[in-house]
């Protein structure tokens, strides 16, 4: 008897735990279980107010930005370069001189095919992602810049199309955009207007619980974009002898690409490159569109430009434009990576 008492005992603690678990796991109870707040999260974060008067007085508005400078001459549009008409009506005939960038590695540039062009021949395709203008019109004028765009790679869209993602796929394009040394506090400080629509039109989740698994860029970055930090992936530090390049990593964009994309990375400030300033960068392209050798020509002619502008152009611009130039331009789904520095 006592046995059996024993076994009944066994047998209601063993279904008082599982139906624990069932209920705890059960997608029938996800909304009840689903708030704002975890409550059972060991790591309890403090709701703060973005618009707290103790801060907001050392917050500095620095108005808008404006390049100040004549429109740029040319333009790109649908994978073509075209030469401004309103340049066109106001100076006369234009001829310019387009010189395409050819990567070396993550360090080194070299020219590549030289186009000439006028406004008198019409707009001509992109051979490359990136080129030198120089462009002289009838009345004397000269100018010049370094300008980027997004030349239709053949050889990634066949890839792509080649490589269907599974049939339950949502087949979405995917695009990250990284403002580097900007809370999320702040972020609803300076683009209020960004944040509503994300939140309230869109309906995003904000992942108040995120943080940095360490200290810099690369920390914040590479869990993101591997699933793992620094020290548990392969070693790729410049200082040391048996550092690999960093294309060894399993960045999620190599995930895209072997279901149907075509991918994008970019970078504004080379300098501080996060694969690149300790790290040993890329031997081979990491993506189908890699920004770094146009950030490198850029930095070398800032100092000819307004501050924070390229052109006519602000920088973030800029850097915001190429990701939906590849959307259009492309028949594939899209992975795009962007990273801004403020």
């Amino acid at each position: 008897m006592a046995a059996l008492i024993g076994l009944v005992f066994l047998l209601l603690l063993c279904f008082h735990t599982f139906l624990s678990v069932f209920l705890t796991h059960s997608p029938n109870l996800e909304e009840i279980q689903r708030t704002d707040e975890a409550i059972e999260q060991a790591c309890r974060h403090p709701d703060l107010d973005h618009n707290n008067p103790l801060i907001l007085k050392h917050i500095v508005d620095m108005g808008k930005l404006e390049c100040k400078r004549e429109e740029d001459w040319i333009e790109i549009r649908n994978g073509k370069v075209a030469i401004n008409y309103i340049i066109v009506k106001r100076h006369g005939e234009i001829k310019c001189t387009l010189t395409f960038l050819k990567r070396v590695d993550d360090f080194t540039s070299v020219k590549g095919k030289v186009i000439e062009m006028s406004s008198s021949t019409g707009p001509v395709l992109l051979r490359g992602d990136f080129f030198h203008v120089k462009c002289e019109s009838k009345d004397g004028l000269k100018w010049k810049n370094i300008m980027a765009g997004v030349n239709r790679n053949e050889t990634a869209v066949e890839r792509a199309n080649s490589h269907k993602p599974p049939p339950d796929a949502m087949k979405l394009n995917v695009l990250m955009f990284g403002l580097d040394s900007m809370s999320r506090l702040h972020y609803m400080r300076k683009l209020p207007k960004t944040y509503k629509y994300l939140t309230e039109v869109l309906k995003a989740s904000v992942l108040k619980g995120y943080n940095i698994v360490g200290d810099g860029t690369p920390q914040a970055l590479i869990p993101m974009l591997t699933g793992n930090t620094e020290p548990e992936l392969p070693e790729t530090r410049k200082r040391m002898s048996n550092a690999n390049y960093v294309n060894i990593y399993p960045f999620a964009w190599k995930n895209f690409t072997d279901n149907g994309y075509v991918t994008a990375y970019a970078e504004d400030v080379p300098f501080t490159g996060v694969f690149t300033y300790r790290l040993k960068g890329f031997n081979e392209l990491p993506t189908d569109h890699y920004m770094r050798s146009f950030y490198i020509e850029v930095d070398k002619v800032l100092k000819e430009h307004p501050k924070l502008c390229l052109g006519n152009t602000p920088r973030h611009k800029v850097s915001k434009n190429p990701p939906f130039q590849i959307i259009s331009n492309c028949d594939s789904k899209v992975f795009d990576g962007t990273v801004i520095t403020l």
